[in-house]
């Protein structure tokens, strides 16, 4: 059905019908979401809306009734919880969302007990501990469910134990981290776990229908890396490592994500890193003539480059598209001769 519409789209793109007509089009393709597709989605909707709530609300209630609920009943609460979480996840064991909703909901639950915990003894740990341990425990789950929405919960964890700890540890010489130090750490930490999870990916054949993990890890890792690249234009502390990395990271995800996994969602991130970087480069370059028509300049660079980088993305997403319909009448093709045969 979607693969219908975009068709229709690029159709229409293209001038092969009158775009007034598109409507028309689309309905007699029978391209239009039908009422069971959206009762679909908005099952989908209120389901991950409850389990949010839910955790939400028992967090929050600890926090306003601290005082008036004893030790044992706060920790006898949770842990009931949790209890009931677990039944639910064996009863519908064999309903793949439910029970990604059910372990992404005991993934909650770890947190508020681990908080809970520390709160209750005054265990004097840093907050990064804190979070570290949540997504060490809750790795399990995440391990079971293989939901989008558990891992990329224990990434946000993960980056932001290290975050928490950058700022109160000290370093091999006794003092704090600095920025580019922390900003080394979250390219490499986030470029490694993204090579684990493509390779993760690789080992399942409907890897490509679900990648908002894979996509986040992408835009950490490059947020980092493109970072890098800033401080070494304009603060030269970091001399051309930086800039290196950042070509090298830059060079490898477009060979990737152009040739072999095929992510417009990736190079369209990459594209605004590389216009950041350029444009950058230019402001560095002229210095301190802006008032001389810099500002000019640097306008028309960012709308060329946004252009170029505008029709390019366009363009290859029309090649993905082909490449797409061209493998699966191959497969099609394939499996009808299998049968025959």
């Amino acid at each position: 059905m979607h693969s219908n519409r975009n068709q229709i789209l690029q159709w229409a793109e293209s001038d092969q019908f009158e775009t007034e007509n598109i409507d028309l089009v689309i309905q007699i393709a029978e391209a239009e979401p039908k009422s069971a597709e959206w009762i679909n989605f908005l099952k989908i909707a209120m389901l991950w809306s409850a389990i949010i709530s839910i955790g939400s609300g028992v967090i929050f209630f600890f926090a306003y009734n601290w005082q008036d609920i004893s030790r044992f009943s706060k920790f006898a609460l949770v842990e009931s919880v949790m209890l009931i979480a677990t039944l639910a996840y064996i009863r519908i064991a064999s309903t793949k969302m439910l029970t990604s909703a059910t372990l992404m909901a005991m993934s909650i639950f770890t947190g508020a007990l681990l908080a809970l915990v520390g709160q209750t003894y005054q265990t004097g740990a840093d907050p990064w501990q804190l979070f570290a341990t949540w997504a060490l425990l809750m790795l399990p789950w995440a391990i079971i469910a293989k939901a989008s929405s558990v891992w990329i919960l224990w990434v946000a964890l993960i980056n932001l134990s290290v975050a928490l700890y950058l700022e109160v540890s000290d370093g091999m010489f006794g003092i704090l981290f600095s920025e580019e130090v922390g900003l080394w750490i979250f390219a490499i930490l986030n470029t490694a776990l993204l090579c684990v999870f493509e390779y993760l990916s690789l080992l399942q054949k409907n890897a490509s229908n679900n990648r908002y993990v894979n996509q986040l890890l992408v835009l950490a890792a490059g947020t980092a890396t493109s970072f890098l690249a800033l401080w070494a234009i304009f603060e030269y502390k970091v001399e051309l490592a930086g800039f290196v990395f950042y070509a090298v990271w830059i060079g490898c995800a477009y060979y990737i994500y152009r040739y072999k996994i095929r992510d417009l969602f990736v190079l369209s991130m990459g594209s605004f890193s590389v216009i950041i970087v350029m444009v950058s480069l230019l402001i560095e370059g002229i210095g301190n003539k802006l008032d001389d028509g810099g500002f000019l300049l640097i306008s028309f660079a960012i709308i060329g480059l946004s252009t170029l980088a505008g029709m390019w993305l366009k363009n290859l997403s029309q090649q993905f598209s082909q490449e797409s319909d061209v493998l699966e009448s191959d497969a099609s093709s394939t499996s009808h001769a299998e049968v025959q045969s």
